[in-house]
C-alpha cells in the first residue's frame, strides 16, 4: 500500500452545483459573500470564491446591539437552531458563518476545506464581522466548534480589536484522533502538505458524528452530504495546517478578550482525560 495516493481530478460540471441544504429555520436569512480565490493549486472551478453568512432575525424589537458570530467545524455546517435560540434569548443576535468550501458554500468540482492555512480563513471571518458591524452591533463575540474555535483563536490573536469575547467549545487545541490514527509521522505530513497538498493523507472514521445522527441513535437530524457519517479522506494540505495551528497555540496567544472554553464530560480518545 503506498504510504499516502495522489487524488483524481476532480469533475468539473457545468453550473454553481451546491447542495439544495434548506435554512435551520423560517426565520433565516442567508446571505452570500464574494472572496478572492485562493492561489495556485487551490483554484475552484469558478471564478471567485465566496463563504455564506447565516443570520437568525427571530425576535421581534429593535436590533440586538450584541452578536455572536459561530465558526463551524471540520466537514460541517451550521444546524444547531436550539444554541442559537439560547443566544437569541439571552439578547444577542446570532450569525454562523461557513466559509469557502465548506457547509452550504461549498460547490461541484470543490474539495471540502480545501485550505493550507487556517489563516486563509481570516478575510472571510473579517468580512462577516463587519457585516455585523454595519447593522449597529456594538460587540461581537465569536464561538467555534473543533477546527472553528481553533480558527476563531487565531483569529482573535491576529485581530483582538475584532474580537470582544471568545466561546471555545471543544476546540482542537490537540491533534484529533482522526489525524493521528495512522503510522505515518506527523512530521511527514508538514512536508507532504507544501509539495502536494491534495494528497490523501489519511482517511477519517467520524465515528462520534455517526453517532449523533438520528439514524444511528442519536438526537441531531443533519445533511449527512455536508457533515458525513461516513469514512472520508483527509488531505495532507489540510492536516498540515491544523498540526501547525496547534503547535502555534501550544507556544501562546495573545487574547486579551475574555475567553469560555467548554467540552465534553467524557472524551472519545479514552487517553485523554477531560
Amino acid at each position: 500500500m503506498p504510504l499516502f495516493r495522489l487524488p483524481r481530478r476532480p469533475s468539473r460540471a457545468p453550473g454553481d452545483g451546491s447542495p439544495d441544504v434548506p435554512l435551520p429555520g423560517p426565520s433565516w436569512s442567508m446571505s452570500v459573500l464574494d472572496l478572492d480565490p485562493l492561489p495556485g493549486v487551490f483554484a475552484a472551478p469558478f471564478a471567485r470564491d465566496r463563504d455564506v453568512l447565516l443570520r437568525e432575525g427571530g425576535n421581534a424589537g429593535p436590533p440586538p446591539e450584541h452578536a455572536v458570530l459561530h465558526l463551524p467545524g471540520f466537514r460541517d455546517y451550521y444546524f444547531q437552531v436550539q444554541y442559537a435560540q439560547e443566544w437569541r434569548d439571552a439578547g444577542f443576535e446570532f450569525a454562523a458563518l461557513e466559509g469557502r468550501r465548506s457547509g452550504r458554500a461549498l460547490r461541484r468540482g470543490e474539495t471540502p476545506d480545501d485550505l493550507v492555512d487556517l489563516r486563509h480563513r481570516h478575510p472571510e471571518i473579517a468580512q462577516a464581522v463587519a457585516a455585523l458591524r454595519a447593522d449597529g452591533v456594538r460587540t461581537v463575540t465569536v464561538t467555534g466548534y473543533g477546527l472553528g474555535a481553533l480558527t476563531a483563536a487565531l483569529y482573535a490573536h491576529d485581530h483582538p480589536g475584532d474580537v470582544d469575547a471568545l466561546v471555545l467549545c471543544s476546540p482542537w487545541l490537540d491533534h484529533p484522533r482522526c489525524f493521528t490514527s495512522t503510522v505515518k509521522p506527523l512530521g511527514l505530513v508538514r512536508v507532504l502538505g507544501r509539495v502536494a497538498p491534495r494528497a490523501v493523507w489519511s482517511t477519517a472514521d467520524p465515528t462520534a458524528v455517526r453517532a449523533s445522527h438520528v439514524d444511528h441513535g442519536g438526537d441531531f437530524d443533519f445533511d449527512t452530504r455536508l457533515k458525513p457519517v461516513d469514512p472520508f479522506p483527509l488531505r495532507a494540505g489540510a492536516v498540515a495546517a491544523v498540526v501547525r495551528a496547534i503547535r502555534e497555540v501550544r507556544a501562546g496567544l495573545a487574547l486579551p478578550m475574555p475567553v469560555l472554553v467548554t467540552t465534553a464530560a467524557v472524551s472519545e480518545r479514552p487517553d485523554r482525560t477531560r
